[in-house]
């Protein structure tokens, strides 16, 4: 789930630059779009009131669904800059519960291998959740560099060929829409919530021992 949402993350930020020199036709509207991460943090203080109702498992999953209707917003954008910040804005905030609340969701599932096995391997956890994070920025630069080499691209041209604004405006839209779903499909798997109180109660007895 969280390799599956670092690719994307990385695509948007890797694609973004050929996006907006290419299709949008001015890169410093970039700026515009990166003012968005200023409104991302106010929207953290609704997230203790969701919490509430729902578990971090199932806000991440809704967040990668919200994820997947942004970048599908994307895929009729062409240049129109009220569409894109709008995407963008929903982009941004679908990768909030994965980037804030992953590591917590990590500790649950410390707590119940520790319940299972008997051992808490913090260091094996929370090295797999950072190697996720290594392993989507360089498999996202690989791909896009892979994709756009087949499609025919040259930084050495203003006017690109129609297949390589094809791909462009794929490893900008409907590419990342398809990864966030496929993260979203995984998240709806996991039901360790559904235990974990138990599960918690049961290791607080084991310590007092």
């Amino acid at each position: 789930m969280s390799l599956l949402t670092f690719i994307v993350s990385n695509i948007g930020t890797v694609v973004g630059t050929y996006y907006f020199q290419y299709i949008v036709g001015d890169i410093k509207q970039m700026s515009v779009v990166g003012l968005l991460g200023l409104v991302t943090p106010l929207i953290l203080i609704f997230c203790p009131l969701i919490l509430k109702k729902i578990s971090t498992s199932q806000m991440i999953m809704y967040g990668s669904i919200i994820g997947v209707v942004g970048y599908l917003i994307r895929t009729f954008a062409g240049n129109n800059m009220g569409i894109i910040v709008v995407s963008n804005l929903i982009t941004t905030i679908s990768i909030l519960p994965l980037s804030y609340f992953g590591p917590l969701l990590c500790i649950d599932i410390m707590d119940y291998h520790e319940y299972k096995t008997g051992n808490r391997v913090e260091a094996v956890f929370g090295a797999i959740y950072g190697l996720s994070s290594k392993l989507g920025a360089g498999l996202a630069s690989g791909l896009v560099g892979l994709i756009m080499g087949a499609a025919g691209f040259n930084g050495l041209v203003q006017v690109q060929s129609e297949a390589t604004i094809f791909v462009i405006t794929a490893l900008y839209s409907w590419i990342p829409a398809i990864l966030m779903a496929i993260a979203a499909f995984c998240m709806s798997f996991f039901n360790l919530y559904k235990n974990l109180p138990n599960i918690k109660e049961e290791l607080a007895r084991r310590r007092e021992v």
